[in-house]
């Protein structure tokens, strides 16, 4: 337990590291249709997702609220997203994806899995199906 105090083995700062490594190969493959990784995955939950509010949203993202309307903005402003008040509620946006949304997220999809083989070729199925598991738990926990 002594060496894994050493600031060298930071689970954050790791974690870290192997998301900017792993980014690299997904803004590689989808740079030519414009869309991110992390806009990506905003687009690939809304595709999923009728309309949701902003704070639901952000809770399943496991992102503060204002680090996602920050995110969302270049995708309202591209005409991919929506972002409305709510017919119940005048505090409360909804966000849902339009149709130039779902059309982008088909482009940008074809992309992403393309990275994604490559990363599980790279790692191996069993691997990824491991740490996967691993990392949720993990998040779970500290949630």
């Amino acid at each position: 337990m002594r060496d894994q105090l050493n600031p060298i083995h930071c689970v954050v700062g790791n974690l870290q590291q192997v998301a900017r490594a792993v980014s690299r190969v997904y803004a590689e493959e989808m740079r030519s249709c414009g869309v991110k990784r992390s806009q990506f995955n905003i687009l690939a939950v809304l595709m999923h997702t009728e309309s949701i509010t902003l704070s639901d949203f952000a809770e399943r993202l496991f992102m503060e609220r204002t680090t996602l309307s920050r995110n969302l903005k270049p995708l309202v402003k591209q005409g991919y997203v929506s972002v409305i008040l709510s017919a119940s509620d005048a505090r409360v946006r909804e966000i849902s994806l339009t149709r130039k949304g779902i059309k982008k997220f088909r482009e940008a999809l074809e992309l992403w899995r393309k990275a994604q083989k490559k990363l599980l070729r790279i790692y191996g199925e069993e691997n990824w199906r491991k740490l996967e598991a691993s990392l949720h738990k993990l998040r779970d926990l500290v949630a």
